[in-house]
């Protein structure tokens, strides 16, 4: 069986998925967390070490994990598009994170922050930075997370068109997604260890931003896709539906014509998320579909340099896309995707 297809991410999404070669030794697991052993016949094992290096950026407190943070801008290179890996030391990445955690600061983060900045505004611009480094380090787990979940339903698409073609029996075509479908419970399990870790590290900077920054973290609650409020539809015509909000992502359902949903903003404006009237997500249209589509900001990446305001808010709807890829991938574990006969 040939190996999945390349994925296609747009370039507004296409942050690197963190680095990783074929024969590069995987990246040791945070303290408490289990490792990610590699699977010679798993056709998506870089992806799912690329996702297992991306939780090594939050493995340490917000100060000493900065090291960490260090390194990965070294190693992570922007990319357009495709799957390709960049060279360069995935163990070096995981062993600062995990001896970070040896050093980790005494009181809180903005205490300490507080006691090596000389003044107000050099106190500001730490946090600021601190801010900016997380914000990255969100949307690469989010960019190998997506990378992951797109190389799993593209491999069960293979999978189908070989029985389609007659070059696999039904039968060893149900076992390999019957596989396919338990890798990807373990992925989400993975992805929710990020999830935590992440929340955990919003526990040190959150304050900081509410003291540095006031009502900044609101208004972007405010703004981000998640907050939109959900718009009652009816489906013009049968309409394809998405894993991921991406022209170019794999096609896991379909919703009928004339099917009652609800349209909620996603984390790519172009695309509305599709849901049963109860609010159960069942995949993403492009938003041009609905003439009533709501429509979502677009949440760019705030320039170099930018004051600590307008990071926080970002940093809150940056939480929030990857939380809306955390639910991709549990669709997924589901098993949506990797039926038989989509």
């Amino acid at each position: 069986m040939p190996p999945a297809n390349p994925v296609r991410l747009a370039p507004h999404a296409a942050l690197a998925a963190m680095l990783l070669a074929a024969g590069c030794a995987p990246a040791p697991a945070p303290p408490g967390h289990a490792a990610i052993t590699a699977d010679p016949n798993d056709a998506c094992a870089a992806q799912q070490q690329n996702l297992a290096n991306a939780r090594s950026l939050f493995a340490a407190s917000v100060i000493t994990g900065a090291a960490v943070g260090a390194v990965a801008g070294s190693a992570v290179r922007l990319r357009i598009g495709g799957v390709g890996v960049v060279p360069g030391s995935a163990m070096a990445l995981g062993g600062l994170a995990a001896g970070a955690l040896a050093g980790a600061a005494v009181g809180s983060y903005l205490d300490q922050r507080r006691r090596e900045a000389g003044d107000e505004a050099a106190l500001a611009a730490a946090v600021a930075g601190d801010v900016a480094r997380e914000n990255d380090n969100l949307d690469l787990a989010r960019n190998a997370a997506e990378f992951l979940l797109d190389c799993r339903l593209r491999r069960a698409a293979d999978i189908r068109e070989a029985v389609r073609e007659g070059r696999l029996p039904a039968a060893q075509a149900q076992a390999q997604l019957d596989t396919l479908r338990a890798q990807s419970a373990r992925d989400l399990a993975l992805a929710r260890e990020v999830e935590a870790r992440i929340a955990a590290r919003d526990g040190e900077l959150a304050p900081a931003m509410d003291a540095l920054a006031p009502g900044a973290r609101a208004e972007g609650a405010a703004e981000s896709p998640a907050a939109g409020a959900g718009v009652a539809a009816t489906a013009p015509l049968a309409l394809p539906l998405r894993a991921r909000p991406e022209a170019t992502a794999v096609t896991v359902a379909t919703v009928p014509a004339g099917g009652a949903v609800l349209l909620r903003p996603t984390r790519e404006p172009d695309f509305v998320a599709v849901e049963t009237p109860a609010g159960q997500r069942l995949g993403y249209v492009p938003a041009a579909s609905f003439p009533s589509a709501p429509v979502a900001r677009t949440a760019a990446p705030p320039p170099p340099g930018a004051p600590l305001r307008v990071l926080a808010a970002s940093n809150v709807v940056r939480r929030d896309n990857f939380r809306e890829t955390v639910g991709d991938l549990s669709r997924a574990a589901a098993g949506q995707g990797f039926e038989p006969g989509i």
